[in-house]
């Protein structure tokens, strides 16, 4: 008899934290990995000229590789500095999920099991990164620059409004951002 085959869910893998935290919160380490500086400069230079395969190869390597390598110097300073256990996204592939999976499982395990998130620079100019000052935000969580500066909703805000401005100069679409963007003017703003 064939053995079924388990996948996970989203939620039942944001549980599995559980078994490592315990009853701790935990530091989280935000950094741009598909997206950020590095991705606009990429793009504005080579990638939107590339197409499909070409486009995917390129992104990774170009793109997504070097900011992984570029976080681990910023997380390593952080486990090295903190007593609590620290989280980073850059460790968890996961081939079959999309963008808004990894987003509803980072999601998840801010509001569950985070106390405090420390951004990478560039963070503004990531999707996943302004969602996640968003949720950290919504939640009350103490957010940092990666200076360990304490970084406010108004400063987040700035940012994430330039990063639109960049965004928009490439004529790439920006309107996950911009909700993020307006949400987060409303709750600044009286």
């Amino acid at each position: 008899m064939a053995k079924e085959i388990c996948s996970p869910t989203v939620e039942e893998i944001a549980a599995l934290l559980k078994c490592v935290t315990g009853n701790e919160s935990a530091a989280y380490v935000s950094v741009p990995i598909t997206t950020g500086k590095r991705f606009l400069e990429w793009y504005k230079d080579r990638g939107r000229l590339l197409k499909n395969t070409e486009y995917s190869e390129a992104h990774f390597r170009e793109v997504i590789k070097p900011n992984m390598d570029d976080a681990q110097e910023f997380i390593s300073h952080i486990r090295a500095t903190h007593e609590c256990i620290v989280i980073e996204p850059t460790a968890l592939t996961i081939d079959c999920w999309s963008q808004n999976d990894y987003n509803k499982f980072w999601k998840t395990v801010i509001e569950r099991y985070i106390s405090k998130v420390y951004f990478g620079d560039g963070w503004y100019l990531s999707k996943g990164c302004t969602m996640e000052f968003m949720v950290a935000f919504k939640k009350g969580i103490p957010t940092y620059k990666q200076n360990k500066k304490h970084l406010t909703a108004k400063e987040a805000l700035d940012l994430i409004q330039t990063g639109i401005g960049e965004y928009n100069l490439l004529g790439l679409d920006a309107s996950f951002q911009n909700k993020m963007a307006d949400e987060l003017k409303r709750a600044v703003q009286p």
